[in-house]
């Protein structure tokens, strides 16, 4: 394919790399073409038309999944799949043609390519439907000979009047409106190219009073789009000296708020409506302004701000996002502001929000905040974190744990900002959950019991500490949270470790003999829990006899299954020995635990329980199976 380099291996990136570039249009035939079929053309680009030619009513699937369909069936899949997408499919350019009958009549799988004067073809191996699941999908360019007739054996097919076209993006469109322009005032733009021998002072002394004076949203608009053509050089230096002349200045402030604030909703390229251009991101964090303090402040959601250096953020309406950049570096607040001001809106939308104007600003905005916080100045984070709103402090803690794995920074300068206790608790939780720089680790750990003796209620700190025992992480880290954070709570008496031990006894004790349990609360850490509780019993020390009380009923009810069985099979019977092994896992683990204790009743009794379940696995031939099954997830 033009331009795909042999280190390019991915099949998607060629397609990507075709189509971005030159391609004007693309066919694609696939007797099986569905729903798979369907995202991977989404994923590759849709700047260019895309003509499929399938049979939808085919019954077998000729890629060898052996998979049957009714009739109808993979037709009404691909139109669900595109009118239930709408953000990936509604800007682009495809046609969806479907040959009748359910006798095969497409045989092989052919990708064209349409460049300026040139074609390029291919075959496919198998569908893109099924491409890797049974066999590697091969790619066979057509050569100059066999191109033509191939190329007149789809027109005939495509031009046979019983061949339906079952979606055409022209078709389905409630307005036909002319292609807008990228350039908003195309005389300001062309003015602009007469200057570019200026230094970059002197052009924006020229430039800034002609934006002001008239005109100035177009006019804002176009300068967007003249910053992102210019090389990055020299781009980077009209942005500086830009934010130079705006410096103090309340009245650029406010038009530039305004410009976003106003007319994101703007027809493009002035704002977002009617942009048939996709945002692709792996983030979209638009959605942030719905959610709650505690949904934002996750492990998960600080791994995925990571993205934000690779994300392709404009949509093409470069005057918004250069407006944008300027306004976070000229007033924080003012920024800041507008994603509040966006918040009932955005909340208001019933429909799809992802494809709406504003859901595209707002992600645009909160990318090029998060950058700014990273990459410029951490300060913001402070305003953030004092704001009024929990959103808003969410997002501030959220940059705040992706920085403290960071060697040059530091989190105990932010610790006053944030004066929720419980909101505290929960960044502390985030912070141990995807483990900070060492420097600072004790830090979050003080910081959660200083927010714990605040709050002063048993029944949250214990809560917090089981559900965290619950949590997919080391034993060691797990260990760690009780010693510096439970201990130094029990110490002063906040916190009774009779209690403490009695409800990690009842949080925990199931989800170490019950694999059923744990699939369906969606635990895969049964290693670390049947771990976790007799280690961290042993740290704080408290009654072990809620122990003992569930280990005996366990023992009593799975011995009473076995007992149950009339016809004892190897199946049945290892179903009801499961959770024995899973016990006498549990045991050993406390055992382990508790060897230098001298003298303990509840250990003891623990002991022979021990040796009961033991010797109920050897009396049903179990000897050496349960010593396979030690520690065996």
């Amino acid at each position: 394919m033009e331009g795909y380099k042999p280190q390019d291996f991915s099949f998607l990136t060629a397609v990507r790399i075709s189509t971005t570039e030159k391609a004007k249009s693309v066919f694609l035939q696939d007797p099986y073409f569905e729903d798979v079929a369907l995202f991977f053309i989404a994923s590759a680009n849709a700047g260019c038309e895309y003509t499929i030619l399938t049979q939808t009513s085919l019954k077998t699937n000729a890629d060898g999944t052996d998979s049957m369909v009714e009739e109808g069936e993979r037709k009404d899949k691909i139109l669900n799949v595109i009118k239930g997408n709408p953000r990936l499919f509604a800007p682009m350019k495809l046609i969806v043609k479907d040959m009748p009958g359910n006798k095969a009549k497409l045989h092989d799988r052919y990708m064209f390519f349409w460049y300026d004067g040139y074609i390029e073809a291919y075959t496919l191996s198998n569908s893109l439907q099924g491409a890797t699941q049974k066999q590697p999908l091969l790619i066979t360019q057509i050569g100059d000979d066999a191109l033509e007739l191939v190329n007149k054996h789809i027109d005939e097919l495509i031009n046979q009047s019983t061949v339906d076209t079952i979606f055409d993006y022209v078709s389905v469109s409630k307005d036909i409106l002319p292609r807008c322009e990228e350039i908003a005032d195309q005389g300001f733009y062309n003015w602009l190219i007469t200057l570019d021998s200026l230094n970059e002072t002197d052009f924006v002394k020229s430039v800034l009073p002609d934006i002001i004076r008239w005109n100035t949203i177009p006019k804002l608009s176009t300068l967007g789009y003249y910053l992102a053509t210019q090389i990055p050089d020299r781009c980077d230096n009209l942005r500086k000296e830009l934010l130079n002349q705006m410096n103090g200045s309340g009245r650029w402030i406010q038009r530039l708020k305004d410009y976003i604030l106003v007319h994101h909703y703007d027809t493009y390229p002035c704002g977002y409506r009617n942009n048939k251009r996709r945002l692709f991101c792996h983030y979209d964090m638009a959605h942030l302004l719905s959610l709650k303090f505690e949904e934002i402040v996750s492990r998960g959601d600080v791994s995925l701000l990571d993205y934000v250096q690779s994300e392709t953020l404009t949509c093409g309406v470069y005057g918004q996002y250069y407006a944008a950049w300027l306004l976070v570096r000229l007033s924080s607040k003012e920024f800041i502001d507008i994603l509040r001001l966006y918040k009932p809106t955005y909340d208001g939308i019933t429909s799809d929000k992802s494809i709406e104007p504003i859901s595209r600003s707002a992600n645009v905005l909160f990318q090029i905040l998060v950058k700014y916080a990273l990459y410029v100045d951490n300060t913001i984070i402070k305003e953030l974190l004092s704001d009024k709103d929990k959103w808003c402090r969410g997002v501030g803690s959220l940059i705040l744990l992706y920085l403290s794995r960071k060697d040059d920074f530091n989190p105990a300068d932010y610790k006053n900002y944030l004066s929720s206790d419980s909101e505290v608790i929960t960044l502390c939780k985030a912070a141990w959950m995807m483990v900070p720089k060492p420097a600072d680790k004790q830090f979050f750990y003080d910081w959660m019991v200083e927010s714990y003796k605040s709050i002063g209620n048993e029944d949250i700190v214990i809560q917090n500490l089981v559900s965290l025992m619950l949590e997919t992480t080391f034993l060691e880290r797990k260990k760690e949270l009780v010693e510096n954070v439970i201990m130094p709570l029990i110490q002063p008496g906040l916190v009774d470790k009779n209690n403490a031990c009695s409800e990690l006894i009842n949080g925990l004790f199931d989800d170490t003999i019950d694999d059923e349990s744990r699939r369906r609360e969606g635990h895969s850490n049964y290693y670390s829990i049947q771990r976790v509780l007799p280690a961290t019993l042993r740290i704080i020390n408290g009654d072990l006899k809620p122990l003992v009380d569930k280990s005996q009923e366990a023992f009593r009810k799975a011995k009473a299954g076995l007992n149950a069985l009339i016809i004892k099979t190897e199946d049945n019977k290892f179903s009801a020995c499961k959770p024995l092994m899973y016990l006498r896992n549990l045991l050993i683990s406390v055992s382990e635990e508790y060897q230098d204790v001298q003298s303990n009743p509840e250990i003891d009794e623990l002991s022979r329980l021990c040796a009961g379940v033991d010797r109920l696995l050897d009396d049903v031939g179990y000897k050496d199976i349960k010593r396979k099954f030690e520690y065996n997830c």
